[in-house]
């Protein structure tokens, strides 16, 4: 049975978005990350848990290299601090695989949450 996002998420965020937009705003602006605490409920982890084995056999690795500093056509010195390179490797899951009733399709398609990440760029 899908989950709904009152069920997902733990109850001290299911009504914030509105009134703490500034403090959330003000955070990111300062450390460029935000942290919510127990997010997600307990229960709603391990069920995350589970779908995340069951869709083990589906992962594929990611792996990038790119530098954020220098445009590509931009001429840089090969030892230049701004010319530094950065790896990022993962592992994923395509979407088309997570169920459609699976509580990480569910978060990500949250609204609310769509929402308030549009509004610390405001």
């Amino acid at each position: 049975m899908k989950k709904t996002y009152q069920e997902i998420v733990s109850p001290i965020y299911r009504n914030i978005w509105e009134t703490e937009i500034e403090n959330y705003r003000r955070e990111f602006n300062e450390n460029w990350i935000i942290e919510f605490d127990n997010f997600i409920t307990q229960e709603s982890l391990i069920e995350l848990r589970e779908e995340s084995d069951n869709l083990y056999s589906e992962r594929y690795q990611s792996k990038w290299v790119y530098n954020i500093f220098v445009d590509s056509d931009e001429k840089v010195i090969s030892k230049s601090l701004r010319n530094k390179k950065f790896v990022t490797e993962k592992w994923c899951i395509c979407y088309d695989e997570i169920d459609k009733e699976s509580i990480l399709k569910i978060l990500i398609k949250m609204r609310v949450l769509k929402i308030c990440c549009l509004k610390l760029y405001e």
